[in-house]
């Protein structure tokens, strides 16, 4: 099936960059992404070449199971490997706007963090990417799983 992905806000597109973790290429732009079993990675190297040289650069990322993209566009890379079926998928992760954000900031922070307790965050079950912001979701299609398989 499909590997995992790796997802960062582009600063030039002002939309989300999917990336093939397997490939290493980006497979999909878009305004919403949906993944579970998250981890939030930031490259050290990275960050302190952003905050030596004051310009950022791609190496922070949350890298999941892709669930559900909306509001987006396939690359040629993406559509050779499949990736289509995830747009409109059929479920989504739940959030709200009062649910808890992560940001990540590389001149405050050497990990994404919640934003209302600055606590570093490392992995979560599920996360929306909407509008530049993370937010902490459910993912109610693998509890909903977990409770009929019990």
């Amino acid at each position: 099936m499909f590997g995992r992905v790796q997802c960062y806000f582009n600063l030039h597109k002002k939309v989300w960059s999917i990336r093939s973790k397997d490939t290493g290429k980006v497979v999909a732009h878009s305004t919403r992404v949906d993944l579970r079993n998250c981890k939030f990675k930031v490259g050290q190297a990275g960050m302190e070449r952003v905050r030596a040289e004051e310009r950022k650069n791609v190496h922070a990322w949350v890298e999941g199971d892709l669930v559900n993209v909306d509001g987006g566009t396939l690359t040629e890379h993406g559509a050779e490997l499949g990736y289509d079926v995830f747009f409109d998928a059929p479920w989504t992760i739940s959030t709200q706007m009062g649910q808890p954000q992560i940001t990540y900031n590389p001149y405050k922070y050497t990990s994404f963090v919640d934003v209302d307790t600055g606590e570093p965050v490392y992995e979560y079950e599920a996360v929306t990417m909407r509008n530049k912001k993370v937010y902490y979701g459910h993912d109610w299609k693998a509890r909903h799983e977990r409770k009929r398989n019990a």
